[in-house]
């Protein structure tokens, strides 16, 4: 798989393709985008912004909003979000990076 950065209108089609809430929010603050190859296609995306404001008493940098696959993808969602992460890491490598949920997930 080959992780690339993209365009936020890249991100926005992919998103409303792909994932169940659409584009909606997610690409306020949208710091870098993500996208997984598989073959040369497009199958994974991910949306990494400045960390919202529950994040402020936490050394965040980065926070993730939104992740979409499309459906023929043969890798896992977790194996792209570990490639992300080496990629985020060489750029972001002082500070955590956080999902949905809580800081550590």
């Amino acid at each position: 798989m080959k992780i690339e950065a993209t365009s936020v209108e890249f991100a926005k089609e992919f998103l409303n393709a792909n994932h169940p809430l659409r584009a909606g929010g997610a690409l306020k603050g949208t710091v870098v985008c993500l996208a997984g190859y598989e073959a040369d296609w497009p199958m994974f995306l991910a949306i990494f912004v400045w960390p919202r404001s529950r994040w402020k008493n936490y050394p965040v940098l980065l926070e993730l909003s939104r992740l979409a696959w499309s459906p023929l993808a043969q890798h896992s969602a977790s194996t792209f979000l570990r490639q992300c992460m080496r990629v985020l890491r060489r750029t972001y490598s002082n500070g955590l990076i956080v999902t949905y949920a809580l800081p550590g997930t």
